[in-house]
Protein backbone atom coordinates (compact mmCIF):
# COMPACT_ATOMS: atom_id res chain seq x y z
CA UNK A 1 0.00 0.00 0.00
CA UNK A 2 2.91 2.38 0.21
CA UNK A 3 4.24 1.99 -3.12
CA UNK A 4 6.25 -1.34 -2.73
CA UNK A 5 6.80 -5.02 -3.07
CA UNK A 6 4.70 -6.94 -0.89
CA UNK A 7 8.37 -7.95 0.77
CA UNK A 8 9.20 -5.31 2.42
CA UNK A 9 9.34 -4.35 5.96
CA UNK A 10 11.17 -3.73 9.12
CA UNK A 11 10.97 -4.10 12.97
CA UNK A 12 11.94 -1.37 15.16
CA UNK A 13 13.38 -2.23 18.44
CA UNK A 14 13.74 -0.30 21.44
CA UNK A 15 16.38 -2.13 22.65
CA UNK A 16 18.88 -3.83 20.81
CA UNK A 17 19.54 -6.76 23.07
CA UNK A 18 16.29 -7.64 22.59
CA UNK A 19 16.33 -8.40 18.86
CA UNK A 20 19.58 -10.56 19.83
CA UNK A 21 17.28 -12.65 21.82
CA UNK A 22 15.07 -12.96 19.51
CA UNK A 23 16.74 -13.72 15.85
CA UNK A 24 20.45 -14.28 17.55
CA UNK A 25 22.19 -16.69 15.70
CA UNK A 26 26.19 -18.13 15.77
CA UNK A 27 26.95 -20.33 13.38
CA UNK A 28 30.72 -20.57 13.54
CA UNK A 29 30.68 -21.01 9.71
CA UNK A 30 28.95 -17.70 9.13
CA UNK A 31 29.85 -15.02 11.86
CA UNK A 32 33.25 -14.68 13.55
CA UNK A 33 33.83 -12.74 15.94
CA UNK A 34 33.54 -12.13 19.82
CA UNK A 35 30.57 -12.97 21.14
CA UNK A 36 30.47 -9.54 23.45
CA UNK A 37 31.23 -7.32 20.62
CA UNK A 38 29.02 -5.33 19.19
CA UNK A 39 27.89 -6.36 15.83
CA UNK A 40 26.87 -4.42 12.56
CA UNK A 41 26.48 -6.88 10.40
CA UNK A 42 22.54 -7.61 10.48
CA UNK A 43 22.58 -11.15 9.23
CA UNK A 44 23.37 -12.61 12.53
CA UNK A 45 19.96 -10.82 14.02
CA UNK A 46 17.28 -12.29 11.07
CA UNK A 47 16.17 -15.52 10.42
CA UNK A 48 16.66 -14.85 7.07
CA UNK A 49 20.50 -14.47 7.76
CA UNK A 50 22.28 -13.25 4.60
CA UNK A 51 19.28 -12.37 2.39
CA UNK A 52 19.31 -8.53 1.26
CA UNK A 53 18.12 -5.74 3.70
CA UNK A 54 14.37 -4.93 2.57
CA UNK A 55 14.20 -2.35 4.84
CA UNK A 56 16.03 -0.29 2.35
CA UNK A 57 12.55 0.04 -0.19
CA UNK A 58 10.42 0.88 3.24
CA UNK A 59 13.46 3.83 3.97
CA UNK A 60 13.32 5.00 0.36
CA UNK A 61 9.87 5.16 0.06
CA UNK A 62 9.76 7.57 3.40
CA UNK A 63 12.87 9.35 1.94
CA UNK A 64 10.97 9.89 -1.24
CA UNK A 65 7.14 10.52 -0.31
CA UNK A 66 7.12 11.94 3.16
CA UNK A 67 5.13 10.02 5.79
CA UNK A 68 2.24 13.13 5.38
CA UNK A 69 1.88 12.02 1.64
CA UNK A 70 1.97 8.03 2.53
CA UNK A 71 -0.50 9.10 5.10
CA UNK A 72 -3.12 10.75 2.87
CA UNK A 73 -2.67 8.18 0.06
CA UNK A 74 -3.69 5.62 2.69
CA UNK A 75 -6.75 7.38 4.00
CA UNK A 76 -7.52 7.77 0.11
CA UNK A 77 -7.53 4.29 -0.32
CA UNK A 78 -9.97 4.23 2.97
CA UNK A 79 -12.16 6.55 2.05
CA UNK A 80 -12.47 4.96 -1.74
CA UNK A 81 -13.00 1.92 0.33
CA UNK A 82 -15.77 3.33 2.47
CA UNK A 83 -17.78 5.15 -0.97
CA UNK A 84 -17.09 1.54 -2.59
CA UNK A 85 -18.83 0.09 0.04
CA UNK A 86 -21.94 2.56 -0.51
CA UNK A 87 -21.99 1.43 -3.93
CA UNK A 88 -22.10 -2.15 -3.28
CA UNK A 89 -24.17 -2.07 -0.50
CA UNK A 90 -27.22 0.26 -2.57
CA UNK A 91 -26.44 -2.73 -5.49
CA UNK A 92 -29.75 -5.02 -5.19
CA UNK A 93 -27.62 -7.61 -6.70
CA UNK A 94 -24.85 -7.32 -4.19
CA UNK A 95 -24.40 -8.01 -0.65
CA UNK A 96 -21.78 -6.03 1.98
CA UNK A 97 -20.48 -8.45 4.47
CA UNK A 98 -18.44 -5.73 7.04
CA UNK A 99 -17.98 -1.82 7.28
CA UNK A 100 -14.52 -1.43 5.80
CA UNK A 101 -12.50 -1.04 8.60
CA UNK A 102 -9.04 -0.41 5.88
CA UNK A 103 -9.09 -0.19 1.68
CA UNK A 104 -10.04 -3.68 1.78
CA UNK A 105 -13.93 -4.47 1.02
CA UNK A 106 -15.73 -8.25 1.01
CA UNK A 107 -18.77 -8.62 -0.50
CA UNK A 108 -21.30 -10.88 -1.93
CA UNK A 109 -23.19 -11.08 -5.68
CA UNK A 110 -26.77 -12.43 -4.81
CA UNK A 111 -28.50 -11.92 -7.71
CA UNK A 112 -31.95 -10.93 -7.52
CA UNK A 113 -33.68 -14.36 -6.64
CA UNK A 114 -33.02 -16.89 -3.90
CA UNK A 115 -30.13 -18.97 -3.70
CA UNK A 116 -28.93 -21.18 -0.83
CA UNK A 117 -25.35 -20.59 0.91
CA UNK A 118 -23.89 -23.30 -1.34
CA UNK A 119 -25.40 -21.72 -4.76
CA UNK A 120 -24.44 -18.82 -3.87
CA UNK A 121 -20.68 -19.96 -2.64
CA UNK A 122 -20.75 -21.47 -6.56
CA UNK A 123 -21.75 -18.32 -8.13
CA UNK A 124 -19.26 -15.86 -6.56
CA UNK A 125 -16.45 -18.30 -7.21
CA UNK A 126 -17.38 -19.01 -10.92
CA UNK A 127 -18.25 -15.26 -10.93
CA UNK A 128 -14.63 -14.20 -10.16
CA UNK A 129 -13.05 -16.69 -12.54
CA UNK A 130 -15.18 -14.83 -15.67
CA UNK A 131 -14.64 -11.22 -14.24
CA UNK A 132 -10.80 -11.98 -14.15
CA UNK A 133 -10.52 -13.69 -17.79
CA UNK A 134 -12.41 -10.95 -19.30
CA UNK A 135 -9.83 -8.41 -18.97
CA UNK A 136 -12.14 -5.93 -17.47
CA UNK A 137 -10.25 -6.16 -14.30
CA UNK A 138 -8.95 -8.46 -11.27
CA UNK A 139 -10.19 -8.83 -7.81
CA UNK A 140 -9.80 -11.88 -5.35
CA UNK A 141 -11.70 -13.77 -3.53
CA UNK A 142 -11.10 -15.58 0.10
CA UNK A 143 -14.01 -17.69 2.91
CA UNK A 144 -15.55 -15.48 5.44
CA UNK A 145 -17.86 -16.84 7.90
CA UNK A 146 -17.63 -19.95 6.28
CA UNK A 147 -18.90 -18.80 3.04
CA UNK A 148 -17.30 -17.77 -0.67
CA UNK A 149 -16.75 -13.81 -0.88
CA UNK A 150 -15.39 -11.52 -3.55
CA UNK A 151 -12.60 -8.95 -2.29
CA UNK A 152 -11.13 -5.93 -3.49
CA UNK A 153 -8.09 -4.62 -1.83
CA UNK A 154 -7.96 -0.99 -2.89
CA UNK A 155 -4.44 -0.16 -3.28
CA UNK A 156 -3.12 1.83 -6.42
CA UNK A 157 -3.34 5.51 -6.40
CA UNK A 158 -4.43 5.92 -9.58
CA UNK A 159 -8.06 4.03 -8.68
CA UNK A 160 -10.67 6.07 -8.61
CA UNK A 161 -14.67 6.06 -7.88
CA UNK A 162 -15.59 5.38 -11.40
CA UNK A 163 -12.71 2.66 -11.87
CA UNK A 164 -14.86 0.78 -8.64
CA UNK A 165 -18.34 1.43 -10.46
CA UNK A 166 -17.22 0.15 -13.54
CA UNK A 167 -15.96 -3.13 -11.80
CA UNK A 168 -19.28 -3.24 -9.95
CA UNK A 169 -20.80 -2.93 -13.64
CA UNK A 170 -18.69 -5.75 -14.45
CA UNK A 171 -19.29 -8.08 -12.16
CA UNK A 172 -23.16 -7.14 -11.91
CA UNK A 173 -23.05 -8.29 -15.60
CA UNK A 174 -21.53 -11.22 -15.45
CA UNK A 175 -23.46 -12.58 -12.54
CA UNK A 176 -26.53 -12.21 -14.28
CA UNK A 177 -25.49 -13.77 -17.56
CA UNK A 178 -24.26 -17.10 -14.99
CA UNK A 179 -27.44 -16.50 -12.72
CA UNK A 180 -29.65 -16.93 -16.18
CA UNK A 181 -27.65 -19.65 -17.48
CA UNK A 182 -28.04 -21.74 -14.03
CA UNK A 183 -31.83 -21.26 -14.36
CA UNK A 184 -31.59 -22.33 -18.19
CA UNK A 185 -29.78 -25.50 -17.03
Amino acid sequence: MMLLPSQAGMLLMRDERDLDSAFSQRAPYLFQGDHSERVWDQGTRSFMCSRRAEVFKLWVALQRYGTDALAEMHDYFCDLTRDFHACVDSHPEFETLHEPESNILCFRYVGTTPRSDEQLDALNRELRERYNASGEGWITATNLAGRRVLRVTIMNPRTTAADLRDVLDGLATIGRRLAHDARSD
